[in-house]
Parts: structure tokens; C-alpha cells; sequence
């Protein structure tokens, strides 16, 4: 059971904050297999290709901007506890990169670290402090928690709690993200959505963050964004009719299939399927896929997926072949979407 930042919600809620903060800061998602809360050892546990692992204690107070107020205690005891954590591992032969005290706090036990985030210059930061101070900073900085030696893989870092609690800011490390991949317009759903998911994750003592939970929530953002459905029911507006059906909606709620969709429009697999048929289709058919055709190649996908049973119906017919061809329509309508935020988070795996 991982150590607690604080007894309060606060605490709780600002960690699971600061999770979303690691997971984007400087494009660390690109080197990240998973992230876990409330972890076996520390309050952030981050867990990267290379197999290291980054380890972070979180300490918060509820009012932060007491600039006279150095909080030494929660300083030096998150450092022991960081260090503790190290030696233990370091036996284990698990290579750590980075041991990272976080907090929300004003005074950070450095004048000039302090005097930037008051003066609103540093409002967000991650600072190996051997990098970023001076030997005298150090020193004194060691002497406010003394006695403690600190090594080189130790970082300092300070996660402004504003931009959590108040609307009108945006985490620029998310914002940056969103913008490359070009859904900037779902930031506070995502924002939202990533809130939800790390908050559970705190409290799912087995289970870590993986970067394909990440990029459902992106994707699932994007989905419900456009107008799909409507586009479906015209393409099959005489089949729906013909079976006594307004809307593909109407089937998906007589299946209870909602959810089931929602997860398997996850699966990078079928991605994998939709590119694989399009290619097939271009070459077969000699011409690109348009309104008039769609329903050609969407009659090639259904076959695929029912062959599939992606969706474990008890079995095939004409209600179970449009669901099947609305999971297609999805994914090819937001396939190139979905490649690039699969791309810029680098998941590479087929299944």
C-alpha cells in the first residue's frame, strides 16, 4: 500500500492531479509503459520502457501560499520516505531514474524557487536541484531539513493546485498535447475524463494506468463529438426501416450493448482491421471509398467482425450485422484521428 499524501480530500484529489502532470510533462508519455496511484511504495509510481521506474511522495497543505511558512517537516519526512523507498529497490536491482518530492506548497526552502512562483514565473516545475541550484541553495536548502545527504536523483518539484480547482486555466502539458495531435477543442472533457480515471485508479490497488486507457479517453471524446449516428442511419435508413427501426440507437439499447461498444472501440486491433480492409477495398474496387460505396465496404468489414464475434453475440443476424457495421462506420470515420493520438503517445502494439 502506497504512503498517503494527507488525510484530507484535498490531498487525495491534488494527487491524482499531479499524476495527469508526470504523465504529460515534457512529453514524458512518449517513454512511459504505465503509471499507478496510491502505489506499492510511493504515492506515484511511474514505470517506463527502459524499466526504470520514476518514484514520487506527494505532501500538500491546505493553504499553500504562506510564503513565510516552510513546511521543513513534510519536506524532510517526504524525502526519508523517498529514500527508504530507494534502498529497498536498489537491493531488488530495479533501476530508478528519478526519487521526486511534489508538493503545492509556495516556500519551497529555496529564496529563489520561492520568489519565482509568488511572482507568478514558475508556476509548474520538476528541477533536479543539483542541475538547477547553486552549491549555496543546496546547502541551505539541506541544513532547513537537516541532517539529510540528497543524491543526484533527487528532484524537487512544485505543481500549482490552481489550475485544478479553477476552470479558466489550462494545464499546459495536456493543452500541448491535445494542440499537436489537433482536438484542442475537448480539453475540459478530457481534462475531466482524466480526473475520473486517475482518481479511480488511486483507489484500484492492483491495477496501473496504461497509455491505451489514456488514448480511449481521448478517443471516446472525439467520438461523441461528431454527429456519427446520424450519418449511419442515413446510409441505412431503408435497412432500419425495413427491420422496424428509427435509429441504430434503438438496436444498440435493445442489445444493452452501449458499453460493450464503447469498449471495443478501444481495441487497436480493429484499427488495425479498418486500414488492412481500406487498402483491400481501393485495390479490389479501383476507387476510394464515398457515400455511394460505403455500404460495399462496410458489408466486407461486418464479415470480419461477426467472423470476429468482437462483440460475444449469441448469434448472427441482420440486428447483430448493423451493429457491426455502425463499429465500423466509427472506426473508419475516426481512424486517422485515432492513428495520430495512438502515434504521439507512441503505442505500437497490435492487441
Amino acid at each position: 500500500m502506497g504512503t498517503q499524501a494527507t488525510a484530507s480530500t484535498k490531498g487525495y484529489t491534488l494527487q491524482d492531479y499531479f499524476g495527469i502532470y508526470f504523465f504529460f510533462e515534457n512529453e514524458n508519455y512518449k517513454k512511459i509503459d504505465s503509471i499507478k496511484l496510491e502505489g506499492e511504495e510511493q504515492d506515484i509510481e511511474i514505470f517506463y520502457k527502459d524499466k526504470s521506474r520514476d518514484y514520487i511522495q506527494v505532501k500538500t497543505q491546505e493553504n499553500p501560499m504562506k510564503k513565510n511558512t516552510f513546511n521543513g517537516e513534510a519536506f524532510k519526512k517526504g524525502i526519508e520516505i523517498l529514500y527508504e523507498t530507494y534502498n529497498k529497490l536498489d537491493k531488488k536491482k530495479i533501476k530508478i531514474n528519478r526519487l521526486i518530492l511534489s508538493t503545492n506548497m509556495l516556500n519551497q526552502g529555496i529564496k529563489r524557487l520561492t520568489n519565482k512562483i509568488e511572482n507568478g514565473l514558475e508556476e509548474n516545475f520538476i528541477y533536479n536541484i543539483f542541475e538547477h541550484c547553486s552549491a549555496d541553495e543546496i546547502k541551505k536548502f539541506q541544513n532547513k531539513i537537516s541532517p539529510l545527504i540528497i543524491d543526484k536523483k533527487f528532484f524537487l518539484s512544485r505543481i500549482d493546485e490552481s489550475f485544478y480547482f479553477n476552470s479558466s486555466k489550462s494545464l499546459l502539458e495536456l493543452k500541448s498535447f491535445l494542440e499537436k495531435i489537433g482536438i484542442v477543442d475537448t480539453y475540459s472533457k478530457v481534462f475531466n475524463d482524466l480526473k475520473t480515471l486517475f482518481r479511480e485508479n488511486s483507489c484500484q490497488r492492483n491495477k496501473v494506468i496504461i497509455k491505451k486507457d489514456i488514448a480511449w479517453i481521448i478517443i471516446k471524446n472525439r467520438f461523441y463529438s461528431d454527429p456519427l449516428e446520424k450519418q449511419f442511419n442515413d446510409i441505412y435508413e431503408d435497412k432500419l426501416s425495413e427491420l422496424g427501426f428509427l435509429s441504430i440507437q434503438d438496436i444498440l439499447e435493445e442489445y444493452n450493448i452501449n458499453n460493450i461498444l464503447e469498449k471495443y472501440l478501444n481495441f487497436y486491433e480493429l484499427y488495425l482491421q479498418i486500414e488492412s480492409q481500406k487498402i483491400q477495398f481501393s485495390i479490389k474496387e479501383k476507387e476510394k471509398i464515398s457515400l455511394k460505396n460505403i455500404k460495399i465496404f462496410l458489408d466486407k468489414v461486418v464479415k470480419i467482425f461477426s467472423k470476429n464475434n468482437y462483440l460475444n453475440f449469441e448469434e448472427n443476424n441482420e440486428e447483430t450485422k448493423l451493429i457491426y457495421a455502425y463499429l465500423g462506420f466509427c472506426i473508419y470515420k475516426k481512424n486517422k484521428e485515432n492513428f495520430r493520438i495512438y502515434d504521439e503517445l507512441e503505442i505500437k502494439e497490435t492487441k
